[in-house]
């Protein structure tokens, strides 16, 4: 049996934190792949889609449909290659289908710096809508859907099957649930 650590890990890669989770270093953790291992309990939390975002009054707000071979003729600003946003855009599979050939002018681990740079029309972005609605709303940037791709990801949270929840462990899961996707959560360990 296995009792509470107190930690977790919000959305970060599945192999490694499938192994944190099954070696009992974290409590649960919010991983944004689907994840298929024995010992393992999941639960999905949602979908969210990533959207392309545009400087206010750029060329390709104008356009009534945005297509992938749209985007390779502007600067494209991404996150890091670690980042699993980064990696569902950047899947060979998606820009071979398109032939396009996409190489990042800048890269930041921040989206925070993204928004902003695109912002200040430095370049474009494609980013997870949840993350970037807020700079949306308040008119800092565009938002557009790209109408050959969907780009999405999925969320679960992950646990030890055989571990025993504290009541404010699962206090805190439901917390996670309710929250899925708000800007608000960047935490990497609680109650240590």
């Amino acid at each position: 049996m296995s009792y509470g650590t107190g930690k977790m890990l919000l959305f970060r890669r599945v192999l490694i934190y499938n192994k944190k989770v099954l070696d009992n270093c974290l409590d649960f953790a919010l991983v944004e792949e689907n994840v298929s291992a024995d010992y393992l309990d999941k639960e999905y939390l949602g979908t969210d889609y990533m959207r392309l975002i545009l400087p206010k009054d750029h060329y390709l707000s104008g356009k009534k449909r945005i297509y992938m071979k749209d985007i390779s003729q502007f600067p494209l600003l991404l996150r890091e290659k670690t980042e699993v946003q980064r990696e569902l855009f950047l899947r060979s599979h998606i820009l071979q289908f398109h032939e396009i050939e996409v190489n990042p002018t800048w890269e930041s681990a921040s989206p925070q710096a993204l928004i902003n740079a695109v912002s200040k029309g430095i370049g474009i972005s494609i980013l997870p809508e949840k993350l970037v609605q807020q700079d949306f709303e308040a008119g800092r940037i565009e938002l557009r859907k790209l109408q050959d791709e969907e780009l999405k990801r999925k969320a679960y949270v992950i646990w030890h099957r055989q571990k025993i929840m504290s009541d404010e462990l699962k206090l805190l899961k439901e917390l996670c649930k309710k929250s899925c996707f708000r800007r608000e959560i960047i935490c990497y360990k609680i109650f240590s």
